[in-house]
């Protein structure tokens, strides 16, 4: 892909503990399959940080949706 400057992006979805822990992750989409199996190994070594207000945070964690885009610099 990358000799053949061949982009793209993946959307992934993630289940994260309410510790910010990845908990698993799977494909929802993406342009390039060869690009998955690059996108669900980074995410699943993410960490999140809760972003909102303690009252209303969820001691179950969250499922979010991650875009993943993948180009090359041709600098």
């Amino acid at each position: 892909m990358l000799r053949a400057s061949v982009g793209g992006e993946v959307v992934v979805r993630a289940k994260v503990g309410a510790d910010g822990i990845v908990q698993s992750v799977s494909v929802v989409r993406g342009t390039q399959r060869e690009f998955e199996p690059y996108a669900l190994s980074g995410v699943q070594r993410w960490r999140f940080v809760e972003f909102v207000p303690p009252a209303q945070r969820s001691p179950h964690g969250y499922t979010v949706d991650c875009l993943i885009k993948f180009g090359f610099d041709e600098s």
